[in-house]
């Protein structure tokens, strides 16, 4: 109770007539949960489709549950809503063949466990359309499959199964909230609509990324998408393109209709075909050919592929990229690596000054960089981490190890550095995010621990901030 009442006495929720930040810790640590589960939590996100004023919600991932959580705004708590778990392969069945015998005609059986690396929230149209909850949670993970989760229901609305490798990233689209894009372990990007099984574009080839992409971002005219893998590159993407556009356009609005999973390269059940006697075959035009062309149930293959990225980066990081993000309503790219010698970078493609308009359109990638900033990420030598990038575009956070959380302010990117240092826990920070509102953050991490953290404005007595939590 005591807690509590200093959480109040700090008065973190009222801002009137606050100018700023606090300016030697823009952020506070106010509330800290552990779940009670095998594996780490890799992944934590808030709901980016919530109204600033509106309960502020975030889902988590990490060994083969998802759990969901609301941030309480007037007390220093975070309440637990529901958790959903994916214990097996879903084609996991029984087997009697053995291990040693290849002779055996029985196929072997998927006993992989699920273990989930990434989250994200989508926003389904249809649904939206048509009187159903719109919000749905994203997951994926060491399976290679990403399941589509009801936020109102908490049942499976889909199942995504286009990768031949582990789920390393999810993004949604910003302009067009049914479409994500995901980086896979199997070298590949893939776009998706979360109401289709097969992906709608595939990204990949001998131009693309020769080992796992660990991170992906759109950019904000959803025209173009940016990854960073294990080859150390960081690589952009081409989706503006006429094209790309028209498939897009085709494809989503089929989906638009209502019916889920018809763009596959398995027929979903065979063909009913409804007999029609000869003599009652009529010329073509009078809409018997159409008829029966119409009780045909099939599934169409839909994807499009794109083999050469329109820019590449090979010469700022020196180890695993292993988040990359476009820095909100510009062309700017953030990317962060690990290893030894731990960045993060600024930059964009390009050249320092504007290239001749009237040029001839180039045939390779752009590799010219221009680099804005870079700064050393101390205590960051650990890949799989994912930095968030304030609303507000004041604050980059990174999550490190030792639960370390590392804030860069991006006002004064003539003095990179690290502004300040929080440490919320024991053990390695895997993702850090922002609420809409950009009151509150969350970071989840190797302990199974989840942190809540609260935006301090500049009216916040130091004494009291002091008091509650150092």
């Amino acid at each position: 109770m005591e807690h509590m009442r200093r959480f109040k006495e700090l008065n973190l929720q009222n801002t009137e007539g606050s100018q700023g930040d606090f300016s030697s810790r823009a952020f506070t640590n106010t509330a800290s949960i552990q779940q009670y589960q095998k594996g780490e939590l890799l992944g934590a996100v808030f709901n980016p489709y919530a109204a600033p004023e509106a309960e502020q919600h975030f889902a988590v991932v990490g060994g083969e549950y998802v759990q969901c959580y609301r941030v309480v705004k007037d007390v220093n708590n975070l309440e637990h809503v529901w958790g959903i778990h994916f214990p097996n392969s879903p084609d996991e069945k029984k087997s009697h063949r053995k291990p040693d015998d290849p002779t055996s005609e029985e196929l072997p059986v998927d006993d992989r466990k699920e273990s989930l690396y990434c989250v994200a929230w989508a926003f389904d149209t249809f649904d939206h359309k048509n009187g159903g909850d719109p919000y749905k949670i994203i997951c994926g993970g060491v399976l290679g499959f990403i399941y589509v989760v009801d936020f109102a229901t908490r049942q499976l609305d889909n199942r995504l199964q286009s990768f031949g490798g582990d789920i390393n990233e999810i993004r949604t689209c910003p302009t067009n909230s049914d479409l994500i894009a995901c980086a896979s372990s199997d070298q590949s990007i893939r776009v998706l609509h979360i109401r289709n099984s097969q992906c709608l574009i595939c990204i990949g080839g001998l131009a693309s990324h020769p080992s796992m992409v660990l991170s992906v971002d759109w950019h904000y005219t959803g025209e173009y998408l940016v990854t960073g893998g294990m080859d150390h590159q960081v690589m952009k993407w081409d989706l503006s393109t006429f094209i790309v556009k028209s498939h897009l356009k085709y494809t989503c609005d089929e989906l638009a209709k209502g019916k889920r999973n018809i763009f596959s390269p398995q027929v979903s059940k065979p063909p009913q075909i409804k007999p029609v006697p000869p003599r009652k075959m009529c010329p073509d035009g009078t809409g018997k050919v159409k008829q029966v062309m119409a009780s045909l149930d099939y599934a169409v293959d839909k994807v499009y592929h794109i083999y050469t990225p329109m820019a590449v980066c090979s010469d700022l990081h020196t180890n695993y990229v292993d988040c990359v993000r476009f820095l909100p309503g510009s062309d700017v790219i953030v990317s962060k690596d690990c290893g030894e010698q731990p960045t993060v970078n600024i930059f964009r493609f390009g050249a320092g000054v504007p290239r001749n308009e009237d040029a001839i359109p180039m045939k390779e990638p752009e590799t010219c960089t221009t680099k804005i900033m870079s700064v050393t990420n101390d205590n960051g030598e650990v890949w799989f981490t994912k930095f968030a990038i304030d609303p507000r575009r004041r604050w980059l956070v990174c999550g490190c190890t030792r639960g370390i959380v590392n804030f860069i302010d991006l006002k004064y990117r003539d003095r990179p550095k690290i502004n300040f240092s929080l440490t919320i826990c024991q053990n390695t920070i895997r993702q850090v995010d922002f609420s809409p509102c950009g009151r509150f953050m969350v970071a989840s991490g190797d302990d199974m621990r989840i942190v809540r953290l609260d935006r301090v404005p500049d009216t916040v007595d130091v004494s009291l901030l002091a008091k509650f939590n150092k």
